[in-house]
């Protein structure tokens, strides 16, 4: 039976036992703003950095341990490969024991299918409310942080389409976030903003959420 979750791991294996400074890094996607991704390093602290993803490989290790010139304990990525990782025990201690925590880009509809209404949100929740940890996330690991988001479960949909119908079977929006962030709570979170150009359906997005939400 294969493993559920792959694991990369770089720098130091013991538990660096940090108080996080919390705050919460929001990117959009394509490439990473390295200023704000060492204002993320730095509150964990020195601590452990962990990278949760559903599909890729390690490609934040070297980046986020070696290549900002923030020092911190270890970087390790977990990337989980069906909905089973969500109930690891590895993977809950990893998330138990980070302080910043970077939900990377893929597909939102997959992050939710493996990691919604599971032991791995609980631990996340658990992380940011009770240890003050550090979250972030870049393009999908973004957009499901908002209070409202749109979850892509029927695949995107344009900006043009959203206008043309607000209630198209494609505009599928959510407010059950991964994490409950207060300050983010009445914020909808849309990723690649300009391309393709986004805004429109970000509006119809504002309008679902009231209508919808209240």
């Amino acid at each position: 039976m294969a493993q559920s979750y792959t694991s990369y791991f770089i720098g130091n294996s013991t538990d660096a036992q940090r108080a996080a400074s919390g705050g919460t890094c929001l990117m959009g996607g394509g490439e990473e703003n390295d200023n704000a991704m060492r204002w993320f390093l730095r509150r964990a602290n020195q601590g452990d950095v962990l990278v949760l993803r559903t599909s890729g490989e390690d490609g934040y290790n070297e980046y986020l341990y070696t290549e900002l010139g923030v020092t911190v304990n270890s970087v390790e990525t977990i990337v989980c490969h069906d909905l089973a990782a969500a109930s690891d025990s590895y993977v809950l201690e990893r998330i138990s024991k980070a302080e910043a925590i970077w939900l990377a880009g893929g597909n939102q509809a997959t992050h939710l299918a493996r990691w919604s209404n599971t032991l791995l949100e609980n631990a996340l929740r658990s992380a940011v409310a009770e240890r003050n940890v550090a979250i972030g996330g870049t393009s999908a690991g973004m957009a499901i942080l908002g209070g409202a988001y749109f979850s892509a479960r029927h695949g995107t949909i344009r900006s043009a389409d959203a206008l043309a119908n607000p209630y198209d079977a494609r505009l599928t929006l959510e407010n059950d976030p991964l994490v409950e962030l207060p300050y983010l709570s009445e914020v909808i979170t849309d990723s690649h903003y300009d391309d393709p150009d986004r805004r429109g359906r970000h509006l119809v997005f504002l309008a679902r959420a009231y209508t919808d939400y209240g």
